[in-house]
């Protein structure tokens, strides 16, 4: 489904808002409703640029997403080139990174050299099979995945779910 729960989109957001310097260019992965789109852009700073990143272009045109971001993506996220990935301070993976296969998701990560902010389900569960195929829970997310980036500089259990925050690349 193109959303999370909006309790875990709160500290999610407030994780984003203690970042210093506030990031000024953000990417916002699995894009959905464009909830945090509109979030980040009202509290990270006071004249950030959101883009956005979504994959399944169904979702564009009936969530308004063109309207809600300055950039929009439409493209699978690994797909991304790395001089893309480099003009931001804060990539957002909120409710994403579960529909990513974990190799390619953490080398992925590799190439993101700003913040990156993640939330994801604690416990691993399948989505109704009659979403897109976007929506598939293909990896399952513990601490030790995060840890294992070299980059964990926060983390969080959050009512069902994990809320990781990973440094910039040196």
């Amino acid at each position: 489904m193109p959303t999370g729960h909006l309790w875990v989109a709160a500290r999610h957001v407030e994780f984003a808002i203690e970042i210093t310097p506030p990031p000024l260019r953000v990417l916002d992965i699995g894009c959905g409703f464009g909830k945090y789109g509109v979030l980040l852009r009202e509290y990270i700073s006071t004249h950030p640029q959101i883009d956005g990143c979504e994959a399944w272009e169904g979702y564009v045109e009936p969530m308004r997403l063109r309207g809600i971001y300055s950039e929009l993506h439409v493209c699978d996220a690994l797909d991304l080139p790395t001089e893309v990935l480099d003009r931001y301070d804060l990539i957002n993976m909120g409710d994403v990174i579960e529909h990513m296969r974990k190799k390619p998701a953490l080398e992925f990560l590799t190439r993101c050299k700003g913040h990156v902010l993640i939330n994801t389900p604690v416990d691993f569960f399948h989505n109704p099979a009659d979403l897109p195929h976007t929506e598939e829970h293909v990896s399952h997310w513990t601490l030790a995945d995060f840890q294992s980036t070299g980059r964990l500089i926060r983390h969080e259990e959050y009512l069902g779910g994990h809320l990781a925050l990973l440094g910039p690349l040196p």
